[in-house]
């Protein structure tokens, strides 16, 4: 089968983990290999970022004028490094991201980071921002990314591959939470539980070797009545390049 996709040119090198021992020998070994994944993290993200820090750059500041601390790309741009960081919660943001080495360390990185925000100014932000604000600016990123030709060996029949399913994102046990959640509950071993969670339609690109890249979620029209679950069935598109 193998030999006859081949032939038909439909054939895909599959690629996955190796399953060999490590090469690295010695403790210099490891460190010099972390320091050149790390450049190369980094290159694609100078790279990037600029594109993000622009679109940033053109929203509207939902705060007031007079009160602004710190710049609507900073605090965006700090939020987004919580999430590469996976900061689990605000407090954690603060305790971890605001100690001297790492805030040091973070502005040597990215010296678009000119001051370090509170999570709580973040929260705020995000809270009063424009729904499709940040959406936007993803998408401009995505877009320079297939106009430079970067998924170019990941096509699948020269296509980009659009799947599109409803996923979970958020949940937390117990009622914590406005009644726009979701919620669920059961009974396991003699003790009844309950959750609050979020639930979202989200379109993935998705390519042969199993790299998926998030384009956009739709909450809208996600949300239904308490006590009902939301299962939605699975949908694929196919977006032919430069379509």
């Amino acid at each position: 089968m193998r030999e006859q996709k081949k032939k038909d040119g439909t054939y895909q090198k599959q690629s996955g983990v190796s399953n060999k021992v490590s090469d690295l020998k010695t403790i210099e070994d490891e460190r010099e290999a972390r320091e050149d994944s790390l450049d190369a993290q980094l290159q694609v993200f100078r790279r990037l970022l600029p594109v993000w820090l622009k679109q940033l750059s053109s929203l509207n500041d939902p705060r007031q004028a007079k009160k602004i601390k710190h710049k609507l790309a900073v605090v965006l741009l700090f939020g987004l490094l919580s999430f590469i960081f996976q900061m689990s919660s605000r407090r954690q943001m603060n305790s971890q991201m605001s100690q001297p080495c790492f805030r040091e360390t973070l502005q040597k990185l990215f010296p678009e980071l000119e001051s370090m925000p509170h999570a709580d100014t973040l929260g705020r932000v995000l809270e009063t921002l424009e729904l499709d604000a940040l959406p936007t600016a993803h998408v401009a990123v995505v877009k320079k990314l297939i106009r430079s030709k970067k998924f170019a060996t990941y096509l699948i029949q020269n296509c980009y591959p659009i799947a599109i399913d409803g996923t979970q994102k958020l949940v937390r046990d117990g009622q914590w939470h406005p009644e726009e959640w979701l919620d669920r509950s059961g009974d396991e071993n003699e003790t009844s539980w309950e959750q609050q969670y979020i639930y979202v339609l989200e379109a993935n690109l998705v390519f042969h070797n199993g790299l998926t890249l998030p384009s956009l979620s739709a909450p809208d029209g996600m949300i239904v009545s308490r006590r009902r679950r939301v299962v939605a069935n699975p949908k694929c598109a196919i977006a032919r390049e430069g379509g």
